[in-house]
């Protein structure tokens, strides 16, 4: 059972961390631009 949950639970934890990176690099990047263009 330890096995199943663990196969399943660390994918998990490594797409959400990998979504966290890309949003906080995707709004870095617009604020970047936004404050260029204005």
């Amino acid at each position: 059972m330890r096995k199943v949950h663990n196969k399943y639970f660390l994918p998990a934890i490594t797409t959400e961390d990998c979504i966290h990176k890309y949003i906080s690099l995707y709004f870095e990047h617009w604020y970047i631009l936004s404050t260029m263009l204005s």
